[in-house]
């Protein structure tokens, strides 16, 4: 039975305290968007500061050639720029994409019941320590294609962290994924961009959303890398505790690339 759109709890109720979610929603053959799930106007982006991402997809497999020097400038220049991009070749097979995508299909197509024991929200949070506990405590429709495609594209997002630092011009005997890419705007002390972003849904065909993001520890202390703050003459953010971060972060719920303002120690355009 559909939720009363207009009573907030019961609609909270419905989504995630039964494990109906987003999809429950729409299976349950509501007309129209609860208020809840749009966006407030000035919590959105503004269309006309903001830029379709045409940017053509930076292919990969030019990094083990000759075409090495121009692959490596083309990512610099789409994080020093865009901060956002997209990559082909990236050594993640179709086949075990296809896998995944049938797997989260599979695994949000059953009652709501068996899906509420993994949600956290309106999604389903899977984190990664080990093997072990991965098998362990992911759902059974998703752990083994989920397990493979997390420590596939972890070799990928290595491979890119790789090239940034040595754009970078630092030396390091195994890159830190979890510090760079959770933070590399901080890291870069702000040469490289953090891009605010929407990824918008139609109305026509059901999305599905399957992203890894690596983290630090609560206890890690993240700042801009010394050998970039020497060589720039300027220290643009200041040390913090990744912890204090993320609590930063989810205090200020849509604020975008804001939740970095309370680590600038300099005037500085983000933009």
């Amino acid at each position: 039975m559909a939720p009363c759109i207009d009573d907030g709890k019961s609609l909270f109720n419905f989504v995630v305290q039964e494990g109906n979610g987003v999809k429950g929603l729409v299976d349950s053959g509501l007309l129209n968007v609860p208020s809840q799930y749009v966006q407030p106007p000035n919590e959105r982006i503004d269309k006309s500061n903001a830029y379709p991402h045409d940017q053509a997809p930076i292919d990969l497999s030019g990094l083990d050639g000759p075409r090495h020097g121009q692959v490596v400038e083309a990512i610099a220049r789409a994080a020093e720029t865009f901060g956002f991009f997209q990559v082909v070749n990236h050594g993640v097979p179709l086949e075990l994409l296809e896998s995944l995508k049938d797997s989260a299909h599979c695994f949000f197509g059953q009652a709501p019941e068996k899906k509420a024991v993994y949600l956290k929200g309106d999604y389903v949070s899977m984190v990664y320590t080990n093997d072990e506990d991965a098998l362990k405590h992911w759902p059974n429709e998703c752990k083994e294609v989920a397990l493979e495609y997390l420590k596939t594209s972890t070799k990928m997002v290595k491979k890119i962290v790789q090239v940034l630092f040595e754009h970078l011009g630092v030396t390091v005997d195994e890159p830190r994924i979890d510090a760079l890419i959770a933070l590399k705007m901080v890291l870069s002390n702000g040469r490289f961009k953090s891009a605010e972003h929407r990824v918008r849904t139609t109305s026509t065909q059901s999305r599905v959303s399957i992203p890894i993001f690596t983290i630090p520890q609560p206890t890690e202390k993240i700042g801009p890398l010394p050998e970039l703050m020497e060589r720039d003459g300027v220290a643009r953010y200041r040390e913090f505790l990744f912890g204090d971060y993320m609590n930063n972060f989810f205090g200020k719920a849509h604020q975008g690339k804001k939740s970095l303002d309370f680590a600038q120690i300099a005037a500085h355009s983000c933009e």
